[in-house]
C-alpha cells in the first residue's frame, strides 16, 4: 500500500478522542508513528485509547479538556507543547446531540398526543448546547492550536462534519444544522489559512455505530432494530454507490418453568455478605468506600410511647424502613424526611433497619460533582426529636453471591434472595423475564446483569450466552419488595410493559 504522508514524530491533537470515530482515528495516527494528544471531557474514555496506542509501541497521552472553555484549551495546549511538541495536525472531533433538541415525531401531524415533543416544543437551551458543542467546540480549539501551525510545513486541520449536513435525518434539526455549519466553516478556514500553509478539510462519516446511536440501531442482543433498516433503506435510495451488506444476527432460546431452588431473607444472611462498620451517626455510602448498590443501616432503640415518630434526615435515593423485620415505609428522595409513625411495645427495645438504594447519579452538567450525588443517609435518623446513635452499616455491593447462606430462614415481605438452577447443552442468548418480581437485581452465575423494576417499561434482562455454561447454571434474584414467583422463564424476546398517562 502506497503511503502518501509520513506522520513519524508529527504531533496530532484530537478533540472528542474518547468517542468511537476519533478514538479510532487516534489509533490510526499512532500506528503511523505520530505523537497523539487525545483530548476529551471524559479523560477516562480518552485514556483507554491512549493505553491501546502505547501498548502497540506508539506515543500518546490523554488530556481532560473542555472545548467550550478557552482557558482549558490554552492550558492543554501548553501541556501538549511541553509533553509532545508543537501541533502539526488538529482533528476537531468533539460534538454530539442533545435530547432536548430532538423531536419525538418524524413528521408533524394533526392530532398528536399532548405528551409528544414536537418541533414547537424544542428547548432553546438544548439547541444552544448542540450548536455550541459542535460549532464553538470546533472554532475555539482551532483558535488555540492553529497558532502553532501557521507557516509550518505539513500543517493540517481536519473537522468532523456529518452526512446530516447534506441529507438531514428526521428528529434532529439542531444537530443537522450544526454539522452543516461545520462544513461551511471548514470552507471558510481553507480560504483564510491558504496563505500560511494550513490545509483545511472536513470529513463527513457515514452512518456508523457510535455511543450515541448504538441503542437506536441495535437492541440489547446486538441485533438490528427497525431504525437500522430505515437508515439502510435511506442509504440505498440516496447513495446507491455504497455497498449495503446484510447485517449479522444472533439467535436466542427459551427455557420455561425453571423452579425455585431455595430462598433466604437478607436479614438472615446479612452477616455473610458484609462486615458491619460501626459509627455514632450514620455514614454516607461513599465514605464507606462504596459507589453503587445498597447500604443497610442498623441500630436499636427503646420506645418511649406506644407510637413513635421516625424521620430519616437527608437520605438518597430510596429508603425502606423496617422495625423488627417488618416494613414500615418506603420513601423516595422527594419523600425522605416525612414523618413515619411506628407502633411498638413501650419500654421495649426494637431493631431498626433502613435499606438505602443508590438509584443512579447525574453524570453531566453542574450536578456532576455536587454534594447531592453522595448517597445513603447523609445527616441522621430522628426518633421524635432526638437523633438515634450507635449505628452499624452493612455495605451491599454484592460482589460475591457465593457468600449467601441459603440454609438460613426466609420471611415474607422482606428483601430476600431467590435461587434458580437449570442445565444447558447448547449456549445461546436469552432474556430473563422478571414480570413476576418487584424490584431488585439479578445475577447469572455470579455476574450482576442489571437492575429490574416492575414499573416498566422493561420487565426483562438480557443474558448473553457468554455468561452461561454447559451443564449447571444458577440465577440468583435479589428482590426488595417481597414480590416473587416460584418459577422463572427464560424467553427469546424482551418483555415490555405498556405505560400510559401519568406513568409515562
Amino acid at each position: 500500500m502506497t503511503q502518501f504522508f509520513d506522520f513519524t514524530n508529527k504531533v496530532v491533537v484530537i478533540t472528542g478522542a474518547g468517542g468511537v470515530i476519533c478514538g479510532e482515528l487516534a489509533k490510526s495516527f499512532g500506528k503511523q508513528g505520530a505523537k497523539v494528544a487525545l483530548l476529551d471531557l471524559n479523560e477516562e474514555a480518552a485514556q483507554k485509547f491512549a493505553d491501546e496506542i502505547i501498548a502497540e509501541g506508539g506515543i500518546a497521552k490523554a488530556y481532560k479538556t473542555n472545548v467550550l472553555e478557552k482557558d482549558s484549551l490554552e492550558a492543554v495546549r501548553e501541556a501538549v507543547n511541553n509533553d509532545l511538541g508543537t501541533v502539526d495536525v488538529l482533528v476537531n472531533g468533539a460534538g454530539g446531540n442533545n435530547p432536548r433538541a430532538t423531536t419525538d415525531n418524524e413528521f408533524h401531524e394533526v392530532g398528536l398526543s399532548a405528551e409528544t415533543k414536537t418541533f414547537f416544543d424544542l428547548d432553546k437551551a438544548g439547541i444552544e448546547f448542540v450548536f455550541n458543542l459542535n460549532y464553538l467546540g470546533t472554532l475555539l480549539p482551532t483558535q488555540v492550536f492553529a497558532q502553532d501551525m501557521v507557516g509550518k510545513e505539513g500543517a493540517n486541520i481536519i473537522n468532523i462534519s456529518s452526512m446530516n449536513a447534506f441529507t438531514p435525518l428526521t428528529k434532529i434539526p439542531a444537530y443537522s444544522g450544526a454539522k452543516a455549519a461545520i462544513s461551511n466553516f471548514t470552507q471558510w478556514l481553507a480560504v483564510h489559512f491558504s496563505k500560511v500553509g494550513i490545509r483545511c478539510n472536513a470529513i463527513a462519516p457515514g452512518f456508523l455505530v457510535t455511543a450515541q446511536n448504538e441503542r437506536l440501531l441495535f437492541d440489547e442482543q446486538g441485533n438490528p432494530t427497525p431504525k437500522y433498516f430505515a437508515v439502510q433503506k435511506m442509504m440505498e435510495t440516496y447513495y446507491p454507490e455504497y455497498l449495503q451488506m446484510k447485517p449479522l444476527t444472533k439467535e436466542s432460546f427459551e427455557l420455561r418453568d425453571i423452579a425455585l431452588s431455595e430462598k433466604v431473607s437478607l436479614f438472615e444472611t446479612l452477616a455473610d455478605l458484609a462486615q458491619p462498620v460501626e459509627s455514632l451517626y450514620p455514614v454516607k455510602m461513599e465514605d464507606l468506600g462504596q459507589s453503587y448498590g445498597y447500604l443497610l443501616y442498623r441500630t436499636e432503640a427503646s420506645w418511649d410511647a406506644d407510637e413513635e415518630k421516625i424521620r430519616v434526615i437527608d437520605g438518597r435515593d430510596r429508603m425502606q424502613l423496617f422495625v423488627d423485620g417488618k416494613l414500615m415505609a418506603t420513601q423516595y428522595q422527594a419523600e425522605i424526611g416525612q414523618d413515619i409513625f411506628v407502633a411498638g411495645e413501650k419500654k421495649a427495645t426494637h431493631r431498626i433497619d433502613i435499606l438505602m438504594e443508590n438509584m443512579g447519579r447525574v453524570n453531566y452538567g453542574h450536578k456532576f460533582l455536587a454534594d447531592t450525588q453522595r448517597k445513603g443517609i447523609r445527616t441522621g435518623v430522628c426518633k421524635d426529636l432526638h437523633f438515634l446513635l450507635n449505628w452499624q452499616q452493612y455495605p451491599l455491593s454484592f460482589e460475591n453471591t457465593e457468600n449467601i447462606d441459603f440454609s438460613k430462614g426466609w420471611q415474607p415481605e422482606q428483601p430476600a434472595f431467590y435461587a434458580f438452577d437449570f442445565k444447558m447443552k447448547a449456549l445461546k442468548d436469552t432474556y430473563l423475564d422478571l414480570s413476576g418480581f418487584g424490584k431488585g437485581l439479578a445475577f447469572v452465575n455470579g455476574v450482576n446483569i442489571g437492575r429490574f423494576w416492575n414499573v416498566g417499561p422493561t420487565l426483562s434482562l438480557y443474558i448473553p450466552h457468554s455468561l452461561l455454561k454447559e451443564g449447571h447454571n444458577r440465577i440468583i434474584i435479589f428482590e426488595t419488595e417481597g414480590e416473587y414467583e416460584e418459577s422463572i422463564n427464560l424467553v427469546n424476546q424482551p418483555t415490555f410493559k405498556t405505560i400510559k398517562g401519568e406513568n409515562l
